[in-house]
């Protein structure tokens, strides 16, 4: 891999789509149009919430030493934000999501899933582009101006300047249809055929597809600082720094590690999951058939954290990001044009970061 020395900020996040877990690379290979969210911020620091982090640390992509400060990993298609503010996208382009708008101009937030990709432009309003086949990418008109946007499979939710989310697309699960009296959220996160939010009194929602249980809530759960909705799966952190996952278990990535602890991070995809514990160190539990659950012994301590498809990255407390498990499309690999970029994220076959 090619050493660029580049300036970067990053955000990070990460999402996924299930259906049958993957144990080798012709699974891999059978799987890998589908698709994984995540989105990016221009310029601002967030707390951590469905694979968002805080403030700026630098970034290494596999052997890659760069400056940045938030990664998000996926495969096949990569989006990011310059530092002039202007978006790039690259990678799969079937349905002409990395396609940027003539148009767009400067944008403060990205969007994607794979299909299609969303932006918060400078004036607060949003545009999608790519994949239509569910309205997904038909901004309604009465909008308004929003705060936050995330991309899922074959719909679009989007929190508004009053804190109301609104979403629109595909809707055959119910994904689409928020729930009467949600009322303000902080947080949404959109994958596969299910969303979920944090509403303001703290307490997690999820609606849609609940066919492996991913969006019923459990009872008693509490309040929650962050989530992170995978495909079949959802992971939370609870108000006492403790992870409570439900849904799909296939490949054990709702079964966090009982000595896990205390955590700042949850990074939820597809058939993994990772965290980041209270002495920094990071910890992924479930697939590991690529060796993306395998923390390597010479990662040390990170600020942040991202689980992908079949790969991971995080962002080392020295600066340098270090990525592991697969890297069959060059996931880890930024483009040269790419030098003077200021976010950058990665999803599973589109990359972005989502809130």
């Amino acid at each position: 891999m090619k050493t660029l020395s580049i300036i970067i900020t990053v955000a990070l996040l990460i999402m996924g789509c299930e259906s049958t877990p993957i144990n080798t690379k012709s699974d891999l290979e059978e799987n890998t149009r589908e698709l994984a969210t995540s989105s990016l911020e221009f310029g601002a620091n967030r707390s951590i919430s469905d694979n968002s982090v805080n403030g700026e640390t630098p970034l290494m992509l596999g052997s890659t030493s760069q400056a940045a400060s938030l990664i998000s990993t996926g495969n096949y298609l990569s989006c990011g934000i310059k530092v002039d503010g202007t978006a790039v996208c690259w990678g799969d382009n079937g349905y002409g999501q990395s396609n940027i708008p003539t148009e767009l101009g400067t944008v403060k937030k990205i969007s994607t899933l794979g299909s299609h990709t969303c932006a918060i432009k400078t004036d607060e309003t949003a545009v999608c582009w790519g994949d239509n086949s569910f309205g997904q990418s038909n901004v309604p008109a009465e909008l308004g101006k929003v705060r936050n946007i995330s991309a899922g499979s074959h719909h679009t939710c989007a929190i508004k300047t009053d804190e109301t989310a609104a979403c629109w697309g595909d809707d055959s699960s119910g994904q689409s249809s928020v729930p009467a009296g949600l009322g303000k959220v902080s947080s949404i996160s959109t994958r596969g055929s299910h969303t979920c939010a944090i509403k303001s009194d703290e307490t997690a929602v999820c609606w849609g597809d609940d066919s492996s249980g991913q969006s019923s809530v459990p009872a008693g759960l509490g309040k929650v600082s962050s989530i992170s909705a995978g495909n079949k799966h959802t992971c939370v952190i609870k108000r006492n720094g403790t992870v409570e996952c439900w849904g799909s278990n296939i490949s054990g990535q709702s079964k966090a590690p009982s000595d896990l602890g205390v955590v700042s991070s949850i990074s939820t995809l597809k058939y993994h999951s990772c965290a980041i514990k209270s002495d920094s160190k990071a910890e992924c539990w479930g697939a590991d058939w690529a060796s993306q659950s395998r923390v390597p012994s010479d990662l040390g301590t990170v600020s942040s954290i991202s689980a992908g498809a079949t790969h991971t990255c995080a962002v080392k407390t020295d600066g340098t990001t270090q990525c592991w498990g697969s890297n069959n499309a060059g996931e880890s690999t930024i483009p040269e044009d790419l030098q003077k970029s200021k976010l950058i994220g990665s999803n599973h076959n589109t990359s972005a970061w989502l809130f």
